[in-house]
């Protein structure tokens, strides 16, 4: 396995997104046209993808750590989608949309309903038919739906395609890791909201942090953003590897979505009880990550799904299973 991405060099990755999304009002639907614009000329919507494709080229810790700060600062635009709809055509051969896409998985003559399927400028399907796959453009119809983290949902439906060798379960877990580094940003801005509140918020004559229960919750859900944290960073260092074994790839990555779909609903739930009937509230900024980490958590597939997926590589290997796990 590769070394680690150095530190020094995504910490200015991450200073450098943190300055660009500080300058707009995130928060605000009106904004996202800008702010997409500001993203793409940085080259922040295309990172990880080969420059010989038309990316900005690095690796999936790059794209992480992007990821990861959007996620802190609540960002809601397709950053992930439009990730894996120009890896899904890099990997076919295909030109990569230039635009802010939506991506997903269809049954050939059928409708897929994806996020930002009809907002986006492009839309990408990996399309099954009788057995094999192909990267397909879509015609896209938008809707008055959108998901509880408020990002507007379509219709897609698939044009001829190319015929590739990637699959539906690849595909959905690349878009999982991911998703859980956008997981892991928001689940730092909620942590970090309930530290700061619990500060403030006397009870009894003293901060409601220094009552044991609350302390042990805040330092239950710092626990869980750390672990996955590492689990996330393994799984990026095993899927840059392209000397990796492919099982012990898929191992690691589903050991972190396993780690951030699990954290995203715990860690909501607790930063709100910290927060109590405020946290409900339009006016306050939590609801901001709670809502993104309820609404993330399933994009791809849910935590049970994961964990049987995962326990069934597991078991296959019987007494083998620790070593492949731990590694």
């Amino acid at each position: 396995m590769r070394a680690l991405a150095p530190a020094e060099h995504l910490g200015e990755l991450e200073d450098a997104v943190d300055d660009l999304l500080g300058r707009h009002d995130v928060a605000d639907p009106a904004a996202r046209p800008a702010l997409w614009r500001a993203l793409s000329e940085a080259g922040f919507t295309l990172l990880s993808i080969s420059e010989r494709a038309g990316g900005s080229g690095g690796d999936l810790a790059d794209a992480a750590a992007v990821l990861r700060r959007c996620g802190y600062a609540g960002l809601r635009l397709p950053l992930v989608e439009t990730l894996l709809a120009a890896w899904l055509c890099e990997q076919a051969g295909r030109p990569i949309p230039e635009g802010m896409s939506a991506c997903g998985v269809a049954e050939a003559g059928t409708a897929a309903q994806l996020t930002w399927a009809g907002t986006a400028a492009d839309c990408v399907l990996l399309v099954h038919a009788e057995g094999a796959y192909s990267v397909s453009p879509a015609t896209t119809v938008a809707t008055a739906e959108t998901t509880l983290a408020g990002e507007p949902v379509g219709t897609a439906t698939a044009g001829p395609g190319a015929p590739t060798s990637v699959r539906a379960e690849e595909l959905r877990l690349r878009g999982a890791v991911l998703r859980a580094a956008m997981l892991l940003g928001a689940a730092q801005r909620a942590l970090d909201l309930a530290v700061q509140y619990s500060g403030e918020r006397v009870q009894f004559g003293k901060p409601i942090r220094a009552f044991q229960a609350v302390g042990h919750l805040l330092a239950g859900c710092a626990g869980q953003v750390v672990a996955t944290s590492v689990a996330l960073d393994a799984a990026l260092a095993s899927l840059s590897d392209p000397g990796c074994d492919p099982e012990r790839q898929e191992v690691a990555a589903l050991v972190a979505v396993v780690e951030a779909t699990h954290m995203a609903g715990r860690l909501a739930a607790a930063t709100h009880q910290v927060h109590g009937a405020i946290g409900f509230t339009a006016e306050h900024p939590l609801h901001l990550s709670t809502t993104a980490l309820w609404s993330w958590r399933d994009d791809y597939g849910n935590e049970f799904e994961w964990a049987t997926r995962l326990a069934r590589i597991a078991t296959a290997h019987g007494r083998e299973a620790w070593d492949l796990l731990a590694d």
